[in-house]
This record gives structure tokens, sequence and C-alpha cells, in this order.
């Protein structure tokens, strides 16, 4: 009978951190994704010293986030994120618009879809 208040208690525990985790996910995943329309629209103009400052910002939040994001999701996603985010800088020293464009969308999705996935949802669990 000693063990039920513990179980409980470790239930609505595992239950509070599963919603702060999707809510952290969301939260940090609008953030990242605002940062990334920016650097689309300077791309899209070819405004390359600016999309170098915001693609600094966007390292900046990235590096805020991806601790936790680490331990929330998998590492592969982490490192698809991470890798999109190099291919990006690349394509903005080199001045080509048509693969930094193709690559922040990428990125875009990145970041829309992980919190979608982490959610509890039927499709999720099956």
């Amino acid at each position: 009978m000693r063990v039920v208040p513990y179980v409980v208690l470790l239930f609505l525990f595992l239950i509070v951190f599963a919603v702060y985790s999707v809510y952290y996910l969301n939260k940090s995943s609008a953030v990242m994704d605002d940062v990334i329309s920016r650097l689309e629209e300077a791309v899209k103009i070819e405004n390359w010293s600016e999309a170098e400052e915001i693609l600094k910002v966007l390292e900046n939040k990235w590096v805020e986030n991806k601790t936790y994001w680490a331990i929330l999701i998998n590492h592969n996603e982490v490192d698809n994120i991470e890798q999109s985010i190099e291919r990006i800088k690349q394509y903005v020293r080199l001045n080509d618009p048509l693969e930094a464009s193709a690559e922040t969308a990428g990125l875009r999705r990145y970041f829309l879809h992980i919190p979608e996935n982490e959610r509890l949802t039927i499709e999720n669990i099956f």
C-alpha cells in the first residue's frame, strides 16, 4: 500500500514532463521559424550581408536550444538540423539564392515537423 502514492506521484511527474517538453519544443521551434522566415526574405532579395547577420542569430538561437532538444528528441534529428544550418551558411557565403532557399525551406520543415512528432496523438502512438 505504501507504493501506490509513489507510483501516482511518478506518473504525474511523467505527465507534467511530457506536457512541458511538447510546450518547450513548440515554443522554441516557433522562435526558430521566425528567424528562418527573416533569413528566407533576405535570401529572396539577395541581401547577403543581412542574411549572414540573421544566420548568426539563427546559430545563436540553435546553440541555446540544442542541449534541451538533444534530451527531448532523436539525435539524428539534431544532426540533420546542424547539417542543414552548415549547408545554409555555405550557400549564403557563395551567394547562391536557389540552394539557400531550398535549404532554408528544409530547415523550416525540420523545426515544424519535430514538435508534431513529439505530440501525444493516436498517429504517433501507432
